[in-house]
């Protein structure tokens, strides 16, 4: 069946509300293609990972800064030890606060790279389908998953339908190991080599063949099922 005639079937799908069936004709042939995109697939959930990572330790680091701050003019008690203290933290918390900021500007321009390589294959349409609803992320599995990873899904809080950052109201999307509700639940806070995000189960996959977790969160990313 002609590439072009199947492509109009899914604008004829997705025209008459049947999104879901148009998505799963791109599966289809997503699934049937000889171009390989396992690596780029990979590549940009990793990235979208990692964003939602910066994100949310910024908007932790950013409460923090404020807290200081706001501590810091109110009180007139403080000797000299405790206010170098408090400037040197919140020097510490500015300069972290910079580099959250480069690593969501740079894992943003890798995204839109990922999305630019898959040209013009059945996936990438699969993928403006897919994010034109702004809760695409909100479907039963991922639900599922963030709440089996004890993240907001799995308490009556509700961040997860809500943006994690004044800063950056487009940004919406499920806990990372950072999420500073995540981390009053848990009673600790997660760092360095301890950070477990999904992406890293799903980097295990082969460059041939996605594991089942990948192929679970590929569905999700880019076919919204």
């Amino acid at each position: 069946m002609p590439a072009s005639f199947l492509e109009l079937l899914e604008k004829l799908l997705e025209g008459t509300g049947n999104r879901k069936a148009a998505q799963k004709l791109r599966r289809w042939q997503h699934g049937r293609q000889s171009c390989n995109v396992n690596t780029l697939v990979l590549e940009y959930i990793e990235a979208e990972t990692k964003l939602r990572f910066n994100i949310q330790r910024e908007a932790s680091v950013q409460m923090e800064h404020e807290a200081l701050f706001i501590s810091s003019t109110c009180s007139i008690d403080n000797d000299k030890k405790t206010t170098a203290s408090t400037v040197s933290r919140m020097e510490a918390l500015q300069n972290e606060l910079r580099s959250l900021s480069e690593g969501i500007w740079h894992q943003e321009r890798k995204m839109d790279m990922v999305h630019a390589r898959l040209c013009s294959l059945p996936i990438r349409r699969a993928l403006v389908s897919c994010h034109k609803d702004k809760e695409w992320y909100l479907s039963e599995w991922m639900r599922r998953d963030c709440a089996r990873r004890e993240g907001c899904c799995a308490r009556e809080c509700g961040c997860c339908r809500r943006p994690r950052s004044a800063r950056r109201p487009q940004h919406r999307g499920h806990c990372t190991a950072v999420r500073a509700c995540c981390e009053q639940s848990r009673g600790f806070a997660v760092t360095g080599k301890d950070v477990w995000e999904p992406g890293k189960m799903a980097g295990a996959s082969k460059e041939h063949q996605l594991n089942l977790y990948a192929t679970r969160l590929r569905d999700a990313y880019f076919f919204g099922l």
